[in-house]
């Protein structure tokens, strides 16, 4: 998996300095890590960086059933040395290798493996004279007794310049101590290969599997697999683009497996306490006491037993899977009747609303109002937290339960757009689009779609969209102002500024006589901006008139709001400390409330901004991480305003033709879309 590599910076800087010390003195370098985080991906970059330079490299990749094997691995190792080199020994030494390597005729086996290991060492030395030789051992804790002990006795006196790198699996009950040792223990180096960042893992994801993911879906595979690589690729070969939810409840059967092998022979009660751990957001023991119906001392024992398993840890009162994937695996091994009864237990003893009403939907077999008035309550307080994500897993349970109404998917749009899956929220919106009459509530949903429209640059589109809303929205007075508020934004990126200037009035006017301190702020800012640029001056006081009718809790895209609007004038009109500030204050917001497709705007002009002041080190941190989200969401406009952010600090910073390629793949997605549809005037 060449891209987990890419995202390795730091194994291998480790490795390369590894080889460049082999000159000097021998080393030993371990890579350390659970099943499947990376480790042979690591060492076999190892291996192919040492035969780049010219290393000679003796290599095994023994396995679990070698492991009883006298001399398997050391076989695999000296069958990579030359003939030529093994006839040069003296006779007994010869002979000792010959044994090893099965090729003798079976009289005076070797008994003594200081024999076998005099030979190796001679090897070694031998191949060294002539260039620098690489030991390399995937698996090291499947290494046979024997082997280990003479490739231990051979290293330990060495004195040219050879070197061990080894791959070792960690987190292995009853496996044996890292047996590799030199004289000077600073001389040997261990690794610790840990979970990839959620970029990494998304592009290695894309790479094995050729799909992209949305941030949620992948946010959750990030969080099962516990960023391990190839738990990751099994999970994402088994779920859908948005189906999230569904790792909570069914593993692929290679990771199945290796949850049933870690929970095998477990006593019945204690896979019950195990069960309500898992279907807890936060376990504590209390909460799992109280779900098993045990008393203290009892409840302790299920979870101590555990705990000697290796399943769980016990910090105090909380308690913690030793990976996610446990959990996972310990509730979808669960009898659905089981799950369903846990979750009734555990809805009667959960203060907190939002894990109440999920445990109510969970143990639901049919439409219940109090249920579902509970997971629309949830959903709504999971989004005041910043966890839209959340807030649309509530509201999709609501739906299943027979919940399903234009609203409530409306809603369920919103939470999607802001957790960054816009594809998802585009698809609702359409369907709920096409089965709705002409109404207030189509206008709705014709004005979030225009939202999510303008994440996949098509501002035409968006216009067309809103045009239609406005028609739609009848009396709906706050409606019909959050159409205009948006319609004057779109307007303004199509370069209809002249149009969006005669709204204003009417805007605003509407704004005043509605009464809504939060939209007349958004008025206020629009009008404040569209005058300005059409050349009319800041009007300061009307602009400082809008920010203190801001209700910063309120939600709505980053673009309408006033703090935004006061940021960018900032900036145009040479304030740019003032703007900075401002503008990362907001980011921090958007960060915090998981919205991440605000994010895109709010980096882009971060970023001109800093470039403005020079802070280019600060500029391409936000690039960067930008960009990364940017190939998450899966939209083109979001890439293309990424790719601009990109070209802009590069630019600055002096290379004209990074600045280039990145400026020609912003604009040939922006002209594939409809932002430079209209720049000269109406579309």
């Amino acid at each position: 998996m060449r891209v987990s590599i890419a995202s390795r910076d730091a194994e291998l800087g480790a490795i390369t300095r590894f080889l460049d010390s082999l000159a000097a003195r021998p080393e030993i370098l371990v890579l350390e890590g659970e099943p499947g985080i990376g480790k042979t991906t690591l060492w076999l970059a190892a291996v192919e960086q040492a035969r780049e330079r010219g290393f000679r490299v003796l290599s095994c990749r023994p396995s679990a059933a070698e492991a009883r094997l006298s001399y398997a691995s050391l076989g695999d190792m000296l069958a990579d040395a030359s003939r030529s080199v093994v006839d040069t020994l003296p006779e007994p030494q010869r002979r000792a290798i010959d044994f090893v390597l099965l090729r003798a005729d079976g009289e005076g086996v070797v008994s003594d493996h200081r024999a076998v290991g005099a030979a190796l060492l001679s090897v070694l030395n031998r191949l060294a004279s002539d260039m620098p030789v690489l030991l390399a051992i995937d698996d090291l804790q499947w290494v046979d007794t024997p082997s280990a002990q003479v490739i231990e006795f051979a290293i330990r006196r060495l004195s040219s310049s050879v070197g061990v790198v080894a791959a070792l699996r960690t987190g292995e009950r009853g496996g044996r101590e890292p047996w590799l040792r030199l004289p000077d223990p600073g001389r040997v180096q261990q690794v610790r290969v840990g979970p990839l960042s959620l970029g990494a893992l998304h592009q290695m994801l894309h790479e094995g599997t050729g799909r992209s993911f949305p941030r949620p879906v992948l946010a959750r595979i990030h969080q099962v697999s516990g960023g391990n690589p190839y738990f990751a690729l099994e999970l994402a070969r088994e779920t859908g683009r948005s189906d999230a939810g569904n790792l909570a409840v069914a593993l692929p059967d290679t990771l199945a497996h290796h949850v049933r092998a870690r929970v095998a022979g477990i006593h019945p009660a204690v896979r019950r306490a195990l069960l309500a751990a898992a279907a807890l957001a936060e376990p504590t023991t209390k909460l799992i006491q109280l779900a098993v119906g045990a008393d203290r001392v009892a409840a302790e024992r299920l979870l101590e037993d555990a705990e000697e398993r290796g399943v769980i840890t016990i910090d105090g009162h909380r308690v913690r899977f030793t990976h996610p994937l446990l959990a996972t695996g310990v509730y979808a091994a669960a009898p659905p009747a089981d799950r369903r009864g846990m979750h009734r237990r555990l809805a009667g003893i959960t203060t907190d609303p939002e894990e109440r009403a999920r445990h109510l939907a969970q143990a639901a077999i049919h439409f219940d109002a109090a249920t579902t008035a509970a997971l629309d309550v949830g959903a709504a307080r999971a989004r005041s937290r910043g966890a839209p994500a959340a807030a649309a897993e509530l509201l999709e349970l609501a739906i299943k339960l027979g919940a399903d109404t234009a609203e409530r998917r409306i809603r369920l749009a919103r939470h999607h757009f802001d957790a960054g899956d816009p594809a998802r929220a585009r698809m609702l919106l359409e369907e709920t689009v096409a089965g709705l009459p002409a109404g207030a509530t189509r206008a709705e949903a014709l004005h979030l779609l225009a939202v999510v429209r303008l994440h996949d640059d098509s501002y035409l589109e968006s216009a067309g969209y809103l045009q239609q809303a406005l028609g739609e929205a009848g009396a709906e007075l706050g409606l019909r102002v959050r159409i205009l508020i948006q319609l004057l934004f779109v307007l303004v990126n199509l370069g209809r500024i002249p149009d969006a200037l005669e709204l204003t009035s009417g805007s605003m006017a509407d704004a005043e006589r509605l009464g809504d301190p939060g939209l007349l702020a958004k008025a206020l800012a629009a009008s404040v901006m569209i005058r300005f640029l059409s050349g009319h001056g800041l009007d300061e006081p009307t602009l400082r008139r809008a920010l203190n009718l801001e209700d910063p809790d309120t939600p709505g895209p980053v673009m309408l709001r006033p703090a935004l609007v006061a940021s960018l004038l900032l900036a145009w009109t040479g304030r740019l400390d003032q703007a900075a500030d401002r503008l990362l204050s907001i980011r921090h917001r958007c960060l915090e409330r998981g919205e991440e497709g605000d994010l895109m705007f709010t980096a882009f002009h971060l970023v001109i901004v800093q470039c403005w002041r020079g802070n280019l080190a600060g500029a391409r941190l936000i690039a960067e991480d930008t960009l990364e989200r940017a190939v998450q969401l899966g939209t083109g406009f979001s890439l293309a305003i990424a790719l601009a952010a990109r070209a802009n600090v590069v630019a600055y910073a002096g290379l004209p033709d990074e600045a280039r390629r990145a400026a020609r793949e912003a604009l040939a997605i922006f002209e594939r879309g409809s932002c430079l549809a209209s720049r000269s005037g109406r579309p």
